[in-house]
């Protein structure tokens, strides 16, 4: 298996004053699952106004 290098470009520097990431395609992945909500969540919220 091939591990490539993914490079991100950001819009503003971290903290520390990089403008790119540079990881691996399975970190990149790490950091974007958090992002997805549970499959049985409810996405529209109602709210009744009396």
């Amino acid at each position: 298996m091939v591990d490539t290098l993914v490079r991100v470009d950001v819009k503003r520097p971290i903290q520390d004053g990089r403008k790119q990431l540079v990881m691996t395609g399975v970190e990149l992945l790490e950091k974007f699952v958090p992002l997805i909500p549970p499959t049985d969540a409810n996405l529209t919220r109602f709210i009744s106004a009396r």
